[in-house]
């Protein structure tokens, strides 16, 4: 041990039986370890790996809740989307009214300001309830079918998508340059 300069030495005895006497433990700075104590380390690991992937699998859990919870939320989205549109024609259709009548004496320019601030108003008029309609949703979705039905009742949606397809008369007639792209490439420059 004198050649080792205070160095410590490990045996690893893994031959069954044993090849390193057990009575070199009693010697400073040797550590013997066999196949006992491997087995000790390994049932110790076990035992941390097992509560850390049971750990694991509740966050699995509670991650797929989540996102089922948010796909049945998004499950709004086509609601959403038909309120919107019918409020946004609605108004249009009021707009177009107005144009060829009162306001007929507009030019191009402020019938397209007028178109955008229809779509404008629509679009904050509509981000709250859309809000609180998708928070509704993700705490309540088995209720979300009903509630859905109840809106759509009372808005009239099923009316307006049979509507849809009907020609009406006093629609707004279209704009140059009136459409939601051309807006959307105007503000993206």
């Amino acid at each position: 041990m004198r050649k080792r300069r205070g160095r410590d030495l490990f045996f690893v005895d893994v031959a069954v039986p044993r090849d390193v006497n057990p009575d070199v433990d009693s010697l400073a700075g040797v550590y013997r370890y066999d196949v006992d104590d491997l087995a000790a380390v390994v049932t110790r690991s076990r035992g941390s790996r097992e509560k850390e992937a049971e750990r694991a699998e509740s966050i699995v859990n509670e991650e797929v809740a989540r996102f089922e919870r948010w796909a049945e939320a998004e499950q709004v989205t086509p609601f959403v989307r038909t309120l919107r549109q019918h409020f946004l024609e609605t108004l249009r259709r009021e707009l177009g009214r107005s144009l060829r009548s009162r306001l007929k004496h507009l030019g191009d320019s402020d019938r397209l300001h007028l178109e955008r601030m229809v779509d404008a108003a629509v679009n904050k008029l509509m981000h709250d309830p859309t809000m609180q309609l998708r928070k509704w949703a993700w705490q309540n979705p088995d209720e979300l079918e009903q509630a859905t039905a109840v809106l759509d009742e009372l808005f009239g949606l099923s009316k307006v998508a049979d509507d849809a397809t009907l020609d009406l008369p006093d629609a707004a007639e279209p704009v140059e340059n009136s459409t939601t792209e051309a807006i959307g490439k105007e503000h993206l420059g």
